[in-house]
């Protein structure tokens, strides 16, 4: 099970305590995200520098090693946590290489992370809406 985390700087001093959690739960992946300015732009000042998460990552870790399709870091750390980074803002690999289709906190169907116009509601559907939905996002998803 992977627990996801957006990285903001007034919450980076809890970080450590989020790698103990993960670190006694061997079923855990923590995924820590960086904030995306194009969705959030109210965010931008409240950014984390990912050089140095990802010096505090590799000072603790046994192994590290990098994800052929996103090109994103897999720090295992000493303690026995497995920690990802997505870096999606600076990485041109994240989105050339994305298939996914997401389903957001209300339900609805979104074919990329980085937009705001293509949610698709769900809440109401049967299940050949639902399948007419599904492929519509596939249809329209970007790159």
């Amino acid at each position: 099970m992977k627990i996801n985390t957006v990285l903001m700087d007034e919450t980076l001093g809890e970080l450590p305590e989020l790698v103990d959690f993960v670190a006694a739960r061997p079923d855990l992946h923590l995924q820590l995200i960086e904030v995306m300015p194009e969705i959030r732009t109210d965010m931008s000042t409240r950014r984390v520098d990912l050089h140095k998460v990802r010096a505090w990552l590799t000072e603790r870790a046994s192994r590290v090693e990098q994800r052929s399709m996103h090109h994103r870091g897999v720090y295992h750390l000493e303690n026995g946590a497995t920690v990802e980074l997505v870096d999606p803002v600076g990485n041109a690999d994240f989105c050339a290489n994305c298939h996914r289709v997401r389903v957001t906190h209300d339900g609805a169907l979104k074919g990329c992370l980085n937009r705001l116009d293509d949610y698709v509601p769900t809440r109401g559907m049967d299940d050949e809406q639902m399948r007419a939905a599904f492929r519509h996002v596939v249809a329209e998803r970007a790159p």
